[in-house]
């Protein structure tokens, strides 16, 4: 029988198995790369889904490469850029909450380009990225301590980034 209890079961392993997937890089070619520039497509974006909060193309592409900035820190004389393309940014309500539970997230593809060849060192490759410290079980407690749509918006596009920097090269670089 498929209850509740065995739906959040199923979540919550899905989603502590995506915080531990293997890096996109092998350690060899990850040692070899040095960001060069960092590119963010939001062609594919049509808004935020789930709850009621308002961003423009323009200034999620500006949040996503000022984070992805942050994370990767380019240098403007390395061996790879990286592009990354956003297909959906959805945030999580309090009504989804209460019912589901889960994280907010961005779905996107990021692919790594070696700036001398012009061969892909990553070709493009889906990414999810989770919002960190969001996921909730469901229920009545997890509708009250939804984020207000700002706040979740801003961890989540600052998840993201970290996600990304975490799939392409490990934890500890």
């Amino acid at each position: 029988m498929f209850n509740r209890r065995t739906f959040l079961t199923l979540a919550a392993g899905t989603f502590l198995a995506a915080c531990s997937q293997a890096p996109l890089l092998s350690p060899e070619a990850a040692e070899g790369v040095r960001i060069r520039s960092v590119s963010v497509d939001v062609s594919g974006f049509e808004g935020v889904t789930g709850r009621e909060f308002n961003v423009t193309a323009e200034q999620l592409q500006a949040d996503v490469i000022a984070e992805l900035r942050k994370q990767l820190a380019p240098s403007g004389e390395g061996t790879a850029d990286v592009a990354v393309s956003i297909s959906s940014v959805q945030l999580v309500s309090p009504g989804a909450a209460f019912a589901f539970g889960g994280p907010s997230r961005i779905a996107g593809v990021v692919q790594i380009t070696n700036t001398e060849s012009g061969e892909f060192i990553l070709p493009a490759t889906e990414v999810v990225g989770l919002a960190d410290g969001t996921y909730v079980p469901g229920g009545v407690i997890a509708a009250l301590a939804t984020k207000n749509p700002e706040n979740d918006y801003k961890n989540t596009v600052a998840s993201f980034a970290s996600d990304i920097k975490r799939r392409l090269f490990g934890a500890e670089k």
